[in-house]
């Protein structure tokens, strides 16, 4: 719901700006990584297009290459964000609360 939406938008701008201690609290790390599933889902729905445009195309062998394209940066910007902003910016908000217990 909207509660959910804003502990997403506020997670994202702890990570995203310098905000002050006392706003940080676990759930912000938890909205993070929750979307990490999600993140990898998307990329894995991203590949199956790519293929199935791939194999659409096989006939012609020149027309394959932007359906494998698809399929390699769906997964590529999956894990990229996955393991290069969710993980480690649930991991920098769980950092800056134990700090400051």
């Amino acid at each position: 719901g909207h509660a959910d939406l804003a502990r997403g938008l506020s997670a994202l701008r702890a990570v995203a700006f310098k905000v002050p201690d006392d706003a940080l609290d676990e759930r912000q790390s938890d909205v993070l990584r929750g979307l990490i599933p999600s993140a990898y889902a998307a990329g894995v729905l991203g590949m199956i297009i790519g293929l199935v445009n791939l194999l659409v195309n096989l006939s012609e062998i020149s027309q394959t290459g932007p359906g494998m394209a698809v399929a390699l940066i769906s997964v590529l910007y999956a894990a990229a964000l996955a393991e290069g902003v969710l993980r480690p910016g649930a991991r920098y908000i769980e950092f800056r609360i134990r700090a400051n217990a």
